[in-house]
């Protein structure tokens, strides 16, 4: 993360601001500070130029060095947010080179920031010593207060080399500023009002260099928290790289789970087309055994399309055998007329027969007793015979047209019967397609629904493979300061509850674990239950084929 580091506590800037960022130190700062107050000490103190050109030229450096860095961190921000984002291996490699140039330049900046506190802090020392030096110069014609200030200053470089870095040693000197306006010896307010003015600027002097010391302090200070930031985000970068570790693995078993349930997936989808050829061939077969009609016309493209052209055919087929059956019953009703007219002719007939046979033999018994002689041959016979002959012929004629007819009713109505019967079989068969459309039909709906499952949990896994890539990537991004694990991996471990704290407040992002569906996939064991799930899925459609070529083997 970047920070503007300063006198106030640090907020964090956002990952993007602009293609400018601003690096104000607190070394930066103070230097420029102190800038006026150096001249002045050096105009008056005797101090030499070149260290003040030392310094300035340093402050100067460390500028343009930060500027570069930040500006070198933030158009390669500004390139990682706009570029497109790759899949694959080369988001990898890409992903790869631009943490190890961050991790360099951080490393350079590091040391270039160590150099320059190393050389400030040597400024700050000779700058002290000089102060010092002319302090002690200055003893002769102080107060018995300032020899006790001096006492203290003279206790402060006990250490080799004239010089301590420790807080307590520069604030013994603090008591100087309230000695400053107490009056002095009657001697010296004699003296000529050159002496006086001496006296005015020493005692400016002194006030200055109180003033340096005191941000001598700060800047150790300051110093000593920049190390406890560096340690924090050392352990931070350590912690990063042991969560890193232990994603790793885990997102190879998710890259191999995808693998297989990708060839599961194919594999199912093939099992599921045979399964349908399977179906639609052992309808067609059956349809064929059914009606052997079908046999000699072509091939229809669908199922659907076959089902639908048997019921159309049925259909047609009762309509015929309705149509049959109606001019059958019209038949039969007008030869039931006939045989009626017929025998109520003969009934009528038969009396009028039987009058003419009496009235005849009446006339031959008469007509032998008065001649005495019978007839001479067959010629001379009565109208009456020959009319009851023509009857009694005519009569045998109609009774074998009756008895043909009867059979002809019999068979007719035994072909009714027998169309009945298949107009019947025609209904049941048309039943029998409709609810086998039906199980096709269901059938081809669960297999779509299964499919369009196993396709929305691969495209579940594949989201969130991309989002945990993504955020794995997010956070290597904000937290690119995992160089300080190299540079400072010797330095001493800051373990308090303020340091939680603060490192919570430093990265206000949560862990990548955060989300439901990583922390689900990340606890357990990835792509087993996955894997047993779509195992049991593909053995229930295994028996379900079963089960249908078996009502398939049935119906033939």
């Amino acid at each position: 993360m970047r920070r503007r580091s300063s006198c106030t506590p640090e907020a964090p800037l956002s990952p993007r601001e602009g293609n400018e960022v601003e690096w104000t130190t607190p070394v930066s700062q103070h230097v420029k500070r102190t800038q006026p107050l150096l001249h002045n000490c050096n105009s008056k103190s005797g101090i030499s130029s070149e260290k003040l050109d030392n310094v300035s030229l340093m402050k100067e450096t460390n500028e343009s060095e930060m500027h570069g860095a930040s500006y070198r961190h933030s158009q390669r921000a500004f390139d990682s947010d706009c570029s497109p984002r790759r899949s694959g291996s080369g988001d990898r490699a890409l992903g790869a080179d631009y943490k190890s140039e961050m991790i360099f330049d951080l490393e350079n900046t590091v040391d270039r920031l160590k150099n320059a506190l190393v050389s400030l802090e040597e400024d700050n020392l000779s700058l002290n010593k000089k102060i010092r030096e002319n302090m002690a110069e200055d003893r002769p014609f102080s107060t018995n207060h300032n020899v006790s200030g001096s006492t203290s200053g003279n206790n402060s470089q006990k250490m080799p080399g004239g010089h301590t870095h420790s807080p307590t040693s520069k604030l013994l000197t603090h008591p100087v500023t309230f000695n400053m306006a107490k009056p002095y010896p009657e001697s010296q307010r004699q003296d000529t009002p050159s002496k006086i003015e001496e006296t005015r600027t020493r005692e400016m002097l002194k006030m200055e260099s109180l003033s340096l010391e005191d941000r001598c302090v700060y800047l150790e200070k300051e110093k000593q928290d920049l190390q406890r930031k560096l340690q924090k985000t050392e352990d931070y970068c350590k912690d990063c790289v042991r969560e890193l570790k232990r994603i790793l693995p885990k997102y190879e078993d998710l890259k191999a789970s995808n693998k297989t349930l990708d060839k599961l997936n194919k594999q199912q989808a093939a099992e599921n087309h045979r399964l349908v050829d399977a179906l639609e061939a052992g309808s067609q077969a059956w349809e064929r055994s059914r009606d052997h009609r079908l046999a000699q016309e072509p091939k229809e493209g669908d199922s659907d399309n076959k089902v639908r052209v048997q019921l159309e055919r049925a259909n047609n087929l009762c309509t015929q055998l309705t149509q049959e059956k109606g001019q059958l019953e019209d038949r039969m009703a007008s030869l039931a007329r006939e045989v009626s007219h017929l025998t109520n002719e003969l009934d009528m007939s038969w009396p009028e027969l039987h009058r003419l046979g009496a009235r005849r033999r009446s006339s031959l018994e008469g007509s032998t007793a008065r001649d005495g002689s019978t007839p001479a041959s067959s010629a001379n016979k009565h109208p009456a015979e020959r009319i009851l002959d023509s009857v009694g012929k005519e009569r045998k004629a109609t009774s074998g047209a009756m008895a043909h007819l009867k059979e002809e009713n019999k068979t007719l109505r035994e072909n009714l019967k027998q169309s009945v019967k298949r107009g019947e079989e025609a209904e049941g068969g048309a039943k029998q397609l409709r609810e086998e459309q039906a199980i096709l039909e269901s059938c081809l709906l669960t297999v779509q629904k299964e499919k369009d499952l196993l396709q929305l949990e691969v495209r579940q896994l594949h989201q969130e493979y991309i989002e945990l890539s993504s955020s794995i990537s997010l956070q290597l991004r904000e937290r690119s300061p995992v160089a300080s694990t190299r540079i400072l991996a010797g330095s001493h471990v800051v373990t308090d509850g303020s340091d939680s704290a603060a490192r919570q407040q430093e990265s206000p992002r949560q862990p990548l674990n955060s989300s439901p569906i990583t922390r689900e996939m990340l606890d357990g064991p990835v792509g087993r239950e996955a894997i047993v799930h779509i195992r049991k899925r593909f053995e229930e459609e295994e028996q379900r084929a079963q089960r249908y070529k078996n009502i398939i083997n049935q119906n033939e």
